[in-house]
């Protein structure tokens, strides 16, 4: 929390050149505040009602990030992830409402340290700053939109702390690479899971070179799990899956928080790594142009190479 902080105070220190990145900002800010006005202090039921009026606003946003509510299981985890935020709230509201209010300075300071990089980066980004439970940033098409959209998670960045720098990295560039390769195929097989999240954790750590591997994996016990002995072994497991769907329980256990697995989203640091041994011979731009076709077989051979 004190890291998010201080991030923030440093972000508004100094001026935006006149070039930056034209982005569009949409906050849920006041929505939030009036909820959150009415529901501090009631009873659960209460508090649980109100949320859900204020989710019913933004319902094309929440069906693309709530769990799947037609099972059991995801009506339970919908249900935790309710009143975790509700429990939180009084704690993480402060920083929650100093990210609201930022957010158009913070997404423009972002959007154009994003375009020194990468100069080809299109206009007209969308961001959405709103209670994602528990998720701390996520691309998603909107029907509303008709668009990719960017969605940073307010809740879940007040509750971590995480670094700024990293998490805004990691998610433009995501929009970056969908605009830059949206005529190539691409999510046919577990190969592009790999390949898209490793990338985008690559580049936020190019751009980031100061930042530690629990802030490039926003995650403390997958950094701690990130060794050598670990990747040999997820390297050649990952091997035997590359070529199926990137769907079900299989995707959830290489990349979400939800894996039965014991150290959970391990894919980000197989990625990470296999992303960096390619990296030796093929510059980021190259990297940026290739479809599933080219960058599997590149994929495959890291993980060979990794699992020896």
């Amino acid at each position: 929390m004190k890291y998010l902080l201080n991030s923030l105070l440093t972000f508004f220190c100094f001026a935006f050149p006149a070039h930056a990145q034209k982005l569009a900002i949409t906050s849920t800010g006041a929505d939030f505040q009036q909820f959150w006005a009415q529901a501090n202090g009631k009873d659960l039921a209460e508090q649980e009602e109100l949320w859900l009026q204020f989710e019913r606003k933004y319902a094309d946003v929440y069906e693309q990030l709530l769990p799947d509510l037609t099972t059991s299981d995801g009506h339970t985890l919908y249900k935790e992830k309710i009143q975790h935020l509700l429990r939180t709230l009084p704690v993480t509201e402060k920083t929650i409402f100093q990210l609201y209010a930022n957010a158009e300075k913070l997404t423009a300071s972002q959007g154009e340290r994003f375009k020194r990089q990468f100069p080809d980066m299109q206009d007209g980004m969308q961001i959405i700053f709103l209670p994602t439970l528990g998720i701390n940033g996520a691309q998603r098409y909107l029907k509303s939109k008709d668009a990719w959209v960017l969605i940073i998670g307010v809740d879940r960045i007040a509750e971590t702390g995480e670094s700024l720098d990293v998490l805004f990295s990691h998610e433009f560039f995501h929009l970056y690479l969908s605009q830059k390769i949206s005529h190539l195929k691409s999510g046919s097989s577990m190969a592009s899971p790999l390949w898209h999240e490793g990338l985008a954790t690559y580049v936020s750590k190019m751009l980031n070179p100061e930042s530690t591997l629990s802030q490039q994996l926003m995650q403390e016990d997958l950094a701690e799990a990130c060794i050598e002995n670990n990747i040999k072994t997820w390297a050649k497991d990952y091997s035997t899956i590359m070529m199926l769907k990137p769907q079900g329980k299989q995707y959830a256990d290489w990349f979400r928080v939800i894996s039965s697995q014991d150290i959970k989203r391990r894919g980000y640091c197989l990625g990470l790594r296999a992303v960096s041994k390619i990296a030796e011979t093929h510059s980021i731009m190259e990297m940026t142009t290739w479809g599933e076709s080219s960058f599997a077989p590149k994929l495959q051979q890291a993980l060979i190479n990794l699992s020896h």
